[in-house]
């Protein structure tokens, strides 16, 4: 495929969660090669029929596919159609075109990819150290890289410190209030879950409000979400507080003869994304974001695995 003409040099695949990582990579390539990054050509492809459009992309149009890596990548409605594309076009001409980015501890990566295909090492490599294999991989199957010019490189800063003040304008009472709705609307797609669970198996989820915390119930721990807020204006300090307790708390005027202790803990600070659409970020070092939609899936398996008491 070396001869073939490309519409793209790198195309990136990735969950909802690794979009902030997606766009600190393609920022360090995209004024050296052609890249796609759904963030930025969502305008192109939404005009279309989105499944044939991103079949073309990942099966035919860029030059190498690039995929931020976890469990549970190709199960989303994109990924899904990205990993078939993708499967589809090894089947035909092998997985040469194909770089896997491992995001788990331990890494991963999917069982149909041949062994002796080489993933890349973030840990190892950092950002720039990726950006330079993937810049390596377009030129052995046949692509150019532009030399980043002093405007070019110029032009990368003036993004970054454009994005650095939109998102400390979005840390005001705009942030504020958009984290407020996201908390009230997080109710809803929790409840979904959890009518979910109830309709699969005999597990009994449901939600309940308690002291102004949100609790996931039905194996015995409990989930409580709370929305945590230190100055009525500024996000700064403010964090989705998420933690497994050993059993459900008391209610109002109801006794507690044993005050629950705290099995594990999660905070998720709520800020705007590189796509300019607000998100949730979890705190630890993964730095993950979320839409309230996958917050609530994501939480909702973390009780699965972890809310039944030993």
């Amino acid at each position: 495929m070396n001869s073939q003409e490309f519409k793209y040099d790198v195309a990136f695949s990735f969950l909802q969660q690794d979009e902030p990582l997606a766009m600190e990579l393609n920022d360090r390539l995209q004024d050296r090669v052609k890249t796609f990054i759904y963030s930025e050509q969502q305008k192109e492809i939404a005009g279309k029929d989105g499944e044939e459009g991103f079949n073309k992309v990942f099966g035919e149009e860029a030059r190498i596919v690039v995929v931020l890596y976890r469990a549970g990548w190709g199960e989303s409605r994109w990924t899904r159609i990205e990993q078939t594309a993708i499967r589809n076009r090894g089947h035909e001409h092998g997985y040469r075109f194909a770089k896997f980015i491992p995001l788990d501890e331990p890494p991963t990566v999917p069982k149909w990819l041949p062994a002796t295909q080489i993933w890349i090492g973030l840990k190892r490599h950092g950002l720039d150290g990726a950006a330079a294999v993937i810049e390596a991989r377009v030129q052995d199957v046949g692509g150019t890289i532009h030399e980043e010019t002093i405007e070019e490189r110029a032009k990368r800063l003036e993004r970054n410190i454009q994005f650095r003040d939109r998102r400390e304008k979005f840390q005001w009472d705009q942030g504020v209030q958009a984290a407020r709705i996201e908390v009230e609307k997080l109710k809803q797609p929790l409840e979904s879950k959890a009518a979910t669970v109830k309709k699969s198996s005999s597990i009994d989820l449901n939600v309940i409000q308690n002291w102004g915390t949100m609790y996931l119930i039905g194996l015995g721990r409990a989930l409580g979400v709370h929305w945590k807020l230190e100055a009525s204006n500024h996000l700064r300090g403010a964090f989705l507080d998420v933690r497994l307790f050993s059993h459900q708390p008391a209610g109002p005027g109801q006794l507690e003869f044993e005050k629950p202790h705290v099995v594990q803990s999660m905070r998720f600070t709520f800020d705007l994304l590189p796509s300019d659409v607000g998100g949730w970020i979890s705190g630890d070092a993964q730095k993950r974001t979320f839409s309230t939609e996958t917050l609530a899936d994501y939480l909702t398996k973390f009780y699965l695995d972890n809310g039944r008491k030993d």
